[in-house]
């Protein structure tokens, strides 16, 4: 759970959206570093270090949600809004015309 949210948030990200949550990815890597080094399954406290990683992961993880939710809604509004102001009709025509 914590790699997929963790992998997804770095996959899915814009180059424009990065900077948006740049500190909050730093802390997320300075966070789940030491599993990186250190950490061994059978090393003291194992539960609570995955406690923190899962929490600053998933924390990091809604925030995107929410940012690409918040993206999504102003992509439809402005679809919603991409309509000619004047709208071009035909000239009525007489009968005779056609």
């Amino acid at each position: 759970m914590i790699v997929n949210n963790y992998n997804q948030i770095i996959t899915c990200l814009h180059p424009v959206e990065e900077p948006l949550i740049k500190e909050r990815i730093e802390k997320m890597d300075q966070t789940i570093e030491p599993a990186l080094v250190d950490i061994k399954w059978k090393s003291d406290k194992i539960s609570q270090f995955i406690n923190t990683c899962k929490d600053i992961v998933d924390s990091t993880f809604e925030v995107v949600q929410k940012m690409k939710d918040a993206i999504e809604k102003v992509k439809s509004s402005l679809e919603a809004i991409n309509k000619p102001v004047i709208e071009k009709k035909n000239k009525p025509l007489p009968p005779e015309d056609f």
